[in-house]
């Protein structure tokens, strides 16, 4: 479910050609033969221990520099709670359904108290590109361990 809030929050912010440049930077794009390629990597297969994919994490720290996503919008409520809650690689850590309900109904009752909180203003040149191509050319280019934060769990076989 954290895959498709992402996704909802890329095409909200940056359009239908920013989820194509995410599904082709994952791995996943028209010209992949792996529609489903997960948004975790395997960071050890023998503990069974995964970790959040940097391409998400690069991605959700893209979108936070869009001014509609500052601290104090409904839109950095929902990328928290994203990246926080719903994006676990742990299955038993992930919220249930009617947690995230909960959430979302605390975003909707704040921006009923102030409409500006649900999508400040923004001129269009000061919203950042989200450029998918820059993903794998710049720090991400060998797979290099990120500096974004992340962290390893472990993943029960289903």
């Amino acid at each position: 479910m954290g895959c498709v809030f992402l996704e909802f929050a890329i095409w909200l912010l940056h359009g239908p050609e920013a989820i194509e440049g995410f599904a082709n930077a994952k791995g996943a794009g028209k010209l992949s033969t792996n529609p489903s390629t997960p948004l975790y990597e395997v960071t050890n297969k023998a503990a069974k221990t995964a970790r959040v994919h940097q391409l998400v994490s690069w991605t959700i720290e893209g979108l936070r520099t869009n001014p509609q996503c500052q601290r104090g919008t409904a839109l950095a409520a929902l990328l928290d709670l994203i990246k926080n809650q719903m994006l676990q690689p742990e299955v038993d850590k992930r919220p249930a359904a009617g947690i995230v309900c909960s959430e979302l109904e605390a975003i909707i009752q704040e921006a009923q108290k102030d409409p500006s909180y649900l999508l400040p203003s923004c001129d269009a040149n000061d919203r950042p590109s989200l450029d998918f191509d820059s993903f794998y050319s710049g720090p991400y280019q060998d797979n290099r361990t990120s500096n974004l934060p992340s962290t390893s769990v472990t993943v029960r076989q289903q």
